[in-house]
């Protein structure tokens, strides 16, 4: 008896899809949150960078949920796709605005988040019981 992990393809598409869309949905609605906070606060410019790890580490968080919810099905796996494919949207979103693509600064550390809090989502989606 093989302990692998199975994983139909046809039946993961449209839970990862609607994780990514939960992510970047919730990624906008926090973004614009933490502006008015920012604006509110008058806090210094420089805390964006700060709020930037917790926007994508929520958003991929509620992804990585979502999917690993619809999907009931390996959570973690399921969650770093979010994760993975979350950040990769969000930096073609960024390129195609002209922003520069870091792919040895900012751009891993924040893939590391992303991949590792959807896992944690998908992970505390199969842990909670359904009623």
């Amino acid at each position: 008896m093989s302990n692998r992990v199975r994983i139909d393809a046809k039946h993961c598409v449209k839970p990862i899809a609607m994780g990514v869309v939960v992510a970047v949905v919730s990624s906008i609605v926090l973004l614009i949150l933490f502006s008015v906070f920012m604006l509110i606060q008058n806090l210094p410019r420089n805390s964006g960078y700060f709020l930037s790890f917790i926007i994508i580490s929520l958003s991929t968080l509620f992804g990585g949920f979502a999917c690993a919810r619809l999907a009931r099905q390996n959570g973690l796996i399921m969650g770093s796709v979010v994760g993975a494919l979350y950040i990769l949207v969000v930096s073609l979103i960024g390129a195609a605005a002209g922003f520069a693509l870091n792919l040895f600064g900012t751009f891993l550390i924040k893939a590391l988040f992303s991949v590792g809090f959807g896992a944690l989502g998908g992970i505390l989606a199969m842990n909670i019981r359904r009623k």
